[in-house]
């Protein structure tokens, strides 16, 4: 764990959790387009939220392995397709506004390597 002030963490079980919901209900089709994009801008409305939920769409895509560094994970989210960064709030011309703190403008501390399960990580940005 850090010890830092100025770090804010996020558990990601209820990232995970949240995902699965927001997949469950996009999957269902249920209800109007409106309520799950809605959905999907809540759980994305902070940039350590957008971090972690593209970290465990990396895990997702790479069995379920954590991002080795920085530049792969970046490179990952740039060929992310845009339309999905656009509605979570990232603009994929600005991936490296992404990993900066709104609150104090520093850059947050990501664990990469992190081995994830279906519910997530452990920490992996804080």
């Amino acid at each position: 764990m850090w010890d830092k002030p100025h770090t804010s963490s996020i558990r990601c079980l209820p990232i995970g959790l949240a995902l699965l919901m927001l997949a469950g209900s996009i999957v269902a089709g249920c209800g109007d387009s409106a309520s799950s994009e809605s959905a999907i801008a809540a759980a994305n409305q902070l940039n350590i939220q957008r971090l972690a939920n593209l970290y465990f769409a990396f895990q997702l895509k790479n069995e379920l392995r954590g991002p080795p560094n920085e530049q792969a994970f970046k490179e990952f989210l740039r060929g992310y397709d845009a339309s999905k960064l656009n509605r979570i709030g990232v603009d994929p011309n600005g991936i490296d506004d992404l990993f900066i703190n709104e609150r104090d403008g520093r850059p947050f501390e990501i664990r990469y390597g992190v081995r994830g399960s279906m519910m997530g990580s452990s920490e992996p940005v804080s």
